[in-house]
């Protein structure tokens, strides 16, 4: 896999010191290792400190890695997320500054150099990024095709280059069936539909055999996409604009609810110190609907009893429904870490899921799959108990949703819908599920949605067979009435349509680079508030560069946390 440019302007701070070693492949007294470094041809990538950690980044890989500094030859590098090791080897040294290094088989040198191909066209000047590409002598094509795909698959906001490196690659190859479909597909990306299907042909023509979607995207393309006849509806009814009519009547919905639980019980309770939180943790059971619901109360330490604030968390979803395992929870409080008993923590189990904690578990009765209007109901409904439960110990004018991915959907539509919650925090969340959820292969929602349908795709194939499964999975959906059901469904779990009921105080983070949530979200989302008077110190959102669905966990905690200092905490 090649490696590929970061460009990240950020101050690098000389860090630790470590056993003067003679060697010059291990680290001297003082190191300086920040800066950008260069393989002669497109590939940049670079070091840099933030938040006391020392950092590799490639956009162009999956996501970013921390250099290990106790380590000496070679350096160690964790990917954040996934966990998954690297390594710098043959580590070359020069007055105590790094000078280049091996990294995924290939050699690297300190640069200031300012006009490197792949920055160039990064930065928006094509034309000159690909005029120096040519220039080089030693120019490999085969990383430059490796490259577009990176883009290709990795990078949505940057397929313009994409497009602009298999162009440059075809002109050297014009038989490769491969590299038109890459073309094609970055065409499609960019909804050059002519282009796309003009070199989606060329591939076929040239016997391109690798991807069984070609076809559905040639079927797109040629606009003859056709659903079973058992649905009584056209895709354009399930998925054109909600009317004004449609939210007044979600709206009206929403007051007749009744989200109040009765049979409260404590099922589990236990002196835990967890996350950096120390306290009481109970699981709580309730009914709610006719189903019996559990959710659990992390209550710390409080020797003063004062009034706590309290953040409910609201977990994402997968094809799985997976459960919430509580040896990892509350996340927030590790995240606070030395504010982390100044806080209560909620986090309900939607119905259908459940909570894990060591050996014991709790499963929610119920369906999943009503995932997001349905799953903001049981948000409510255990805030409530929990409210009921805990009385005088817990400050309801300080009352936090947060979230990320479904989690952040959930929290807005739960602020939106309960006046008590005096914050929100939505990291990566869904705005609407009308316009905004367009696939990044190119195709709108709508149309891999009809691919779902017409192929039965099963939920663990992405978010086309997951909607069909949260949305149409019930045979009344096909009727003209059940289109009315389905569409209210759609509606009430998209908070675009509800934002003047936020609380004042909000913080949202989006990834530029977002496969699952496509960026859209968070612009509409930071558009529309800003649009409604919505301004700091109150309403902050952060878009994230080089950044996907898993956010950076240092940028978005450290600002959400502050913000939760700032207002939750700033009196005491």
């Amino acid at each position: 896999m090649s490696l590929l440019k970061a460009i990240i302007f950020i101050s690098f701070l000389s860090f630790f010191s470590c056993q003067n070693q003679s060697s010059p492949s291990t680290y001297p007294e003082s190191p300086s290792i920040n800066g950008k470094y260069y393989d002669g041809q497109i590939t940049v990538i670079n070091i840099f400190e933030a938040y006391e950690k020392v950092f590799l980044q490639s956009p162009f890989e999956r996501g970013i890695y921390v250099i290990d500094t106790s380590s000496t030859d070679p350096i160690k590098l964790t990917e954040i997320m996934s966990g998954t090791d690297l390594k710098l080897t043959k580590l070359l040294w020069k007055d105590n500054q790094l000078m280049g290094f091996n990294y995924r088989g290939k050699s690297f040198s300190r640069t200031v150099k300012k006009d490197i191909p792949i920055e160039k066209m990064i930065q928006g000047d094509l034309q000159s990024g690909l005029s120096s590409l040519k220039e080089l002598n030693t120019l490999d094509f085969k990383e430059i095709e490796e490259t577009a795909f990176e883009v290709l698959t990795r990078l949505p906001s940057l397929t313009h280059v994409a497009v602009s490196l298999f162009e440059l690659c075809v002109k050297q190859n014009p038989n490769n069936p491969q590299l038109w479909y890459g073309l094609a597909r970055s065409k499609m990306v960019l909804d050059d539909r002519p282009g796309a299907r003009t070199a989606f042909l060329k591939a076929l023509d040239l016997g391109y055999k690798g991807d069984e979607n070609l076809k559905d995207d040639l079927a797109i393309l040629d606009q003859k996409q056709v659903i079973p006849a058992a649905f009584s509806w056209s895709p354009d009814e399930l998925f054109r604009a909600p009317e004004p009519t449609e939210i007044q009547k979600v709206k009206e919905e929403w007051e007749n609810r009744d989200l109040s639980p009765s049979k409260v019980e404590v099922e589990f309770k236990k002196q835990v110190t967890n996350n950096g939180f120390s306290g009481t943790l109970q699981i709580v059971s309730y009914q709610f609907r006719g189903n019996k619901s559990y959710g659990a109360i992390f209550l710390p330490s409080n020797p003063k009893g004062k009034l706590l604030p309290a953040i409910v968390e609201a977990k994402g979803i997968d094809w799985r429904y997976s459960w919430c395992n509580l040896n990892y929870r509350p996340k927030w409080s590790r995240y606070l870490d030395e504010n982390a008993n100044d806080f209560i923590y909620l986090v309900p189990a939607y119905q259908g899921e459940g909570l894990i904690y060591e050996e014991e578990v709790f499963r929610s009765e119920g369906s999943p799959k009503d995932g997001w209007d349905g799953a903001t109901d049981d948000f409510l409904a255990f805030t409530n108990v929990a409210i009921n439960l805990l009385g005088s110990q817990i400050d309801t004018s300080r009352l936090i949703a947060a979230g990320d991915s479904r989690g952040g959907t959930v929290a807005l539509l739960a602020g939106i819908r309960d006046s008590r919650f005096d914050m929100v925090i939505n990291w990566a969340g869904p705005l609407d599920w009308f316009q905004l959820m367009d696939a990044y292969n190119g195709r709108t929602l709508k149309e891999e949605v009809i691919r779902a349908i017409n192929e039965k795709l099963p939920p663990n194939t992405g978010t086309p067979g997951q909607f069909v499964d949260w949305y149409l999975s019930e045979p009344s959906a096909f009727s003209k009435e059940g289109l009315r059901q389905v569409r209210t469904k759609m509606i009430a779990s998209s908070p675009l349509y509800f934002l003047e009921e936020l609380p004042a105080k909000v913080m949202i983070h989006y990834g530029k680079e977002d496969l699952s949530v496509p960026i859209q979200n968070g612009h509409m989302l930071a558009e529309k508030l800003t649009a409604l008077g919505r301004n700091t110190p109150n309403f902050q959102y952060y878009f994230h560069d080089n950044i996907g669905h898993n956010l950076n966990p240092y940028t978005a905690v450290r600002t959400s946390v502050q913000f939760i200092k700032d207002f939750c905490l700033e009196n005491e």
